[in-house]
């Protein structure tokens, strides 16, 4: 990722500023947020047992026959579609969605600091960054042309750019492909990640499950990381401990 000649002993590093609470704080709040989603689906599935244990009680209890057995169950059963399919699926794509504004904020913020600090001269302000590149793009040509990172070279940037075109699809589509610019673009890559935990479905729906989420946390804490080593290398970080 480092573009600039690597040294083997750095003598000026520098602790600067806010930078690395940054890193550290941001790669902590996506562990949590792996944490959050392991909690609030253990209580879903648990909450769908009970509901399933209820269901099956009351039928024996009151001993409904075959009639009124399937007469009550569709009674109940949009309360348990909403806990056994709905929930599931809103959890999971919040989760996404929090986790890739969560790694956009923080590379924000890093260049905005960066911009703004009296310690660089930049060439290439943050500001004269056409925001029609996009989030990611502006990014990497700030990070680049300033500071000789290149963000594009790290061994997770595709797949962070498949991340964000499912995260792109949920939030502007509700999952939907159909609905996308470039539907056989969504699909090629849902098929690329598919062994990490997504699918679509037979409405064109993207699925994703806890796999999923997992692999994508721990590939944005990991090119957090790498991130962080870059920026030591050209010493816009001081030694790696903090604070």
């Amino acid at each position: 990722m480092n573009k600039l000649p690597r040294q083997t002993q750095r003598t000026g590093w520098w602790m600067h500023g806010q930078l690395p609470g940054m890193f550290h704080i941001s790669k902590m709040e996506l562990r949590h947020i792996s944490e959050y989603n392991i909690k609030t689906t253990d209580y879903i599935e648990k909450e769908s047992q009970k509901f399933r244990s209820n269901i099956e009680d009351y039928i024996k209890s009151h001993k409904l026959d075959d009639e009124q057995e399937v007469g009550f169950t569709e009674s109940v059963s949009e309360e348990y579609s909403m806990l056994h399919s709905f929930f599931p699926v809103v959890l999971r794509y919040s989760i996404l969605v929090s986790s890739c504004s969560l790694l956009e904020s923080t590379l924000t913020n890093i260049c905005k600091h960066l911009d703004s600090s009296s310690k660089f001269t930049v060439s290439k302000e943050w500001k004269d960054i056409s925001i029609n590149h996009g989030a990611l793009n502006r990014i990497k040509i700030f990070l680049n042309n300033n500071f000789k990172i290149s963000i594009g070279e790290s061994t997770q940037w595709s797949s962070i750019k498949d991340i964000y075109e499912i995260r792109n699809c949920i939030t502007h589509a509700n999952g939907d492909i159909s609905l996308m610019k470039d539907p056989e673009k969504t699909k090629t890559i849902i098929k690329k990640q598919a062994k990490n935990g997504v699918s679509l479905s037979e409405f064109n729906i993207i699925q994703i499950n806890d796999k999923f989420l997992n692999y994508s946390n721990q590939l944005l804490v990991y090119f957090l990381s790498e991130l962080e080593s870059a920026c030591k290398e050209n010493d816009i970080l001081g030694p790696p401990h903090w604070p």
